[in-house]
């Protein structure tokens, strides 16, 4: 069984013109570039735009600028692509004239909490009448612009790759383009601004 081509080779190729190899890179990571699209969009953005339409314009800004791309190793080629991603969200969110990191109308203070998935999970449990799934919902959306104000962009993509959208840590690093020991360091860092800004989260879930 002969080898897959791997992404170095079908980057190389499509440098050299070869649309049909840019396409199937493309399409290998198209799942991958839509979970960080996804991870980083933020809610406001989230109203205007969708991660796929977002995506088919990272594949326009490849075809451009995939001549002048020459692959390290065959980890940069993902990282190439997350780059433009990446900036592709913050480009649109500015041209919105948004500020995802904005937190309205909740004041936090100190406090903390062990993990962000425990965290998920009492949100998500016991919640059954109408009235509670309501609230429930309004601190799962300060949980997500907590996240989206974290100050380092690894930090926050780290946590809503990791905990929004269900990847493993492996899977978290891979498409973040770093090594899961950075990525783990990421994940431990969020936790204490975390813990400030959701204080309030915590002493809701201890009340009810």
């Amino acid at each position: 069984m002969p080898a897959a081509v791997t992404d170095a080779e079908l980057a190389r190729s499509a440098a050299q013109g070869d649309r049909l190899a840019l396409e199937r890179l493309l399409v290998r990571h198209r799942p991958s570039l839509l979970r960080l699209i996804q991870a980083e969009m933020g809610e406001a953005l989230r109203a205007r735009t969708t991660a796929e339409d977002l995506f088919q314009k990272c594949c326009v800004e490849a075809v451009r600028g995939i001549p002048a791309f020459e692959p390290r190793s065959e980890a940069s080629v993902f990282g190439w692509l997350a780059t433009i991603a990446r900036n592709r969200v913050t480009d649109e969110a500015r041209a919105a004239g948004m500020h995802e990191a904005t937190i309205g109308g909740y004041q936090f203070q100190s406090g903390s909490f062990e993990l962000m998935g425990d965290l998920f999970g009492q949100l998500s449990a016991g919640i059954s009448t109408a009235s509670q799934k309501m609230r429930r919902q309004e601190f799962e959306d300060a949980v997500r612009q907590a996240v989206a104000a974290l100050d380092h962009p690894l930090q926050r993509q780290a946590v809503a790759l990791r905990y929004f959208e269900g990847l493993s840590l492996d899977e978290t690093a891979r498409a973040l383009a770093i090594s899961v020991d950075a990525t783990r360091g990421h994940l431990h860092r969020a936790r204490e601004p975390l813990a400030r800004m959701l204080a309030p989260v915590c002493e809701w879930l201890s009340e009810n």
